[in-house]
């Protein structure tokens, strides 16, 4: 669960796979960057594609966007949020792909992992 979560963009909910993106900090005060895929197909699990930065460059990352790493995820929110009616789920993987890019403009190293978790 992320503390100060944000939510960046959802695809559109009427079709077999939703994406939802969301940023904020995991409990390790780690800035986070959470791909999360449903399928209503196979609705008992979620799967999830999570970029993570340090502490220590999420610090960095805040000060270069000029803000305290409280606004961070409100920052990012609303930089990369799209007025967009009914995204596919491409639209929101293209987002990611684009926070992602952005983080390394700025030269902070993330890690990236998957999960796939049980309801």
């Amino acid at each position: 669960m992320l503390t100060l979560c944000r939510n960046i963009i959802s695809s559109d909910e009427d079709q077999p796979v939703v994406y939802d993106l969301d940023c904020g900090y995991d409990d390790n005060s780690c800035f986070t960057v959470i791909l999360e895929k449903h399928y209503y197909d196979d609705f008992w699990y979620k799967e999830y594609v999570i970029a993570k930065v340090s502490k220590e460059e999420s610090y960095i990352l805040a000060k270069r966007n000029k803000c305290t790493m409280v606004k961070l995820p409100e920052v990012i929110s609303n930089k990369f949020y799209y007025q967009i009616i009914n995204p596919s789920t491409y639209v929101v993987e293209e987002i990611f792909s684009d926070i992602l890019q952005y983080l390394l403009s700025f030269h902070i190293h993330y890690n990236i992992s998957e999960k796939r978790e049980k309801m």
